[in-house]
């Protein structure tokens, strides 16, 4: 019989890549069906998730947490971040993708889906963003960065 020897030594594991994507996914399932009638609850959903998976990637390209808190919630910056690293080489996104999350930046940016905003219903609303859209690119975003996501932890 053959003996082994055990040795326990401190390590680190990055286990935000995963996270980010694990949270990512769980917002993208939890969106509810478009609507005829208005609700910030799916676009909330569905921007989050692109956020978090935005984070994923960045976080598996080995932008320290800390650093991704300073983007905050601004898709539009987290996508010009991802695309400085190089984003492109795992997927990439169309005209209409990335103008369609523009609009959804407008509002998602200043917590336009989380909280009443008076502004919006006494002025000229900005467009909403296509929900279906925006749900298709975050389930193509996720499917191409998981394997990333996984090497990374």
């Amino acid at each position: 019989m053959k003996e082994y020897v055990l040795k326990y030594e401190t390590g680190h594991i990055n286990t935000a890549p995963m996270g980010f994507h694990l949270y990512a996914q769980k917002f993208l399932e939890a969106a509810p069906p478009s609507s005829a009638r208005y609700s910030p609850v799916p676009f909330y959903c569905v921007c989050r998730a692109i956020e978090l998976a935005l984070k994923s990637f960045l976080s598996a390209r080995g932008i320290p947490v800390k650093k991704l808190k300073t983007l905050g919630h601004d898709l539009q910056a987290l996508l010009q971040t991802a695309s400085a690293q190089g984003i492109a080489d795992h997927c990439s996104f169309s005209d209409v993708e990335k103008a369609e999350l523009l609009k959804a930046n407008t509002y998602y940016s200043d917590k336009g889906f989380e909280y009443f905003q008076l502004r919006f219903a006494m002025r000229d609303v900005p467009p909403l963003p296509n929900l279906d859209t925006l749900k298709s690119m975050t389930q193509s975003l996720l499917g191409s960065i998981h394997q990333l996501a996984l090497d990374a932890t």
